[in-house]
């Protein structure tokens, strides 16, 4: 509901800066449709999913999230209640930017063609001045509020993506980094843990971090990968894997 929403007011601070210049609307008597509107929308993407038994508790994000056995179904839920919305809203942000873009050309071009003329008269010019000489003078102004929006519309692309890519692979993976320069190791034992990098075996080095659940460990200098242990996956008398496998690894990363 918060990205639906984000997304609406965004839209609606992108619309209603042309709807002011050009056509002329009170902004603030528009400010409760902006509200309403963007709320009904909001409101109408959760409750609906929610009341299907779609939207819940996620165990897997341990966050209230959309939640279906297929990715499928999920996607196409995804989509239809959250995503569409806030690709519509970054839309409608990028046409409003080029539409006050166009504006301000528009003013440019009339206030140029309007300048010849009112040298010939001074006197009424100056008592009646041009309605776009205001919007010219701060145009610099009316950029950057035009430029606001787009800054939403990265942001919400990308996060939609992410939701998109989420919902078609649900799958968690483990990523493993192999790096085969034991100096950068070193290097990196030294910056987190000094006390810890220099009371380790000259004939090897292991680094450990409280943050992480992996354990790195190079066994000699002859050796540059060693093995990879991860708290889930270890199990009393398994043996991990072959270093060809983990070569392997390696090289799909």
């Amino acid at each position: 509901m918060s990205l639906v929403f984000s997304a609406g007011m965004f839209l609606c601070i992108a619309i209603n800066l042309p709807l002011v210049l050009g056509q002329k609307v009170t902004g603030q008597r528009m400010e409760k449709y902006y509200v309403l509107g963007t709320s009904f929308v909001s409101l109408m993407s959760t409750v609906i999913p929610w009341a299907s038994g779609i939207l819940g508790w996620d165990v897997a994000n341990q966050s209230c999230w959309y939640r279906n056995s297929d990715p499928e179904t999920m996607f196409r839920w995804l989509l239809g209640t959250q995503t569409f919305w806030i690709i519509l809203a970054s839309i409608g942000e990028v046409v409003a930017f080029f539409t006050i873009v166009g504006y301000l050309i528009a003013y440019e071009f009339e206030s140029r063609y309007y300048r010849p003329n009112t040298q010939l008269s001074s006197n009424s010019s100056a008592s009646s001045p041009h309605p776009g000489s205001t919007i010219l003078k701060f145009r610099n102004i009316v950029l950057r509020i035009g430029l606001y929006p787009l800054v939403s519309v990265l942001l919400n692309i990308l996060g939609a993506s992410l939701d998109l890519h989420q919902s078609k692979h649900p799958e968690q993976t483990d990523l493993v980094l192999l790096i085969p320069s034991k100096s950068f190791i070193r290097a990196l034992c030294e910056l987190r843990n000094p006390v810890s990098a220099h009371s380790n075996h000259p004939n090897g080095v292991q680094w450990t971090d409280p943050c992480l659940t992996t354990v790195v460990e190079f066994a000699s200098d002859h050796e540059i990968v060693g093995h990879v242990r991860t708290d889930d996956l270890h199990q009393e008398g398994e043996t991990g894997p072959s270093q060809r496998e983990m070569k392997d690894i390696a090289c799909q990363i």
